[in-house]
């Protein structure tokens, strides 16, 4: 009897393999292709099919999913405890800029002071504060 258990489950794993192996969607078309053969031009007819299944969506998504990690983790950068990892280019003086002017501001990356002026008393704004620590 307990053998037959796995028996009795074989024809449910086959229709569960089944569902998921069939397609959802078919596209049958066909395209015709110019061919010179000679001097005359000829159509050269070409079927093309494409298959959505469950399988090819779950693939889909996975490829998408690893693509949006990638993009976050380029353009954040990786953060441990002790440190940066890896900086993202998210961090660079060109792309806050860029999405600065972009933005006009509003995504929390103001357009970095361009004259030298500025950038001077930012060093000494800075160098006062760490005098007072």
């Amino acid at each position: 009897m307990a053998a037959a258990a796995p028996l009795a489950l074989l024809p449910a794993a086959e229709e569960i393999l089944q569902a998921v192996n069939n397609d959802l969607v078919v596209i049958d078309t066909k395209w015709y292709r110019k061919r010179k053969i000679g001097r005359q031009t000829v159509l050269e007819p070409i079927d093309i099919q494409f298959h959505v299944n469950p399988v090819s969506i779950a693939i889909g998504g996975a490829v998408g999913a690893v693509g949006l990690l990638a993009a976050v983790i380029a353009w954040n950068g990786i953060q441990l405890p002790f440190g940066t990892a890896l900086p993202g280019i998210g961090d660079s003086k060109y792309w806050r800029d860029v999405v600065g002017k972009v933005t006009k501001g509003k995504a929390g990356n103001p357009p970095a002071p361009s004259s030298v002026e500025s950038s001077i008393s930012g060093f000494a704004e800075s160098l006062v504060r760490l005098l007072h620590l």
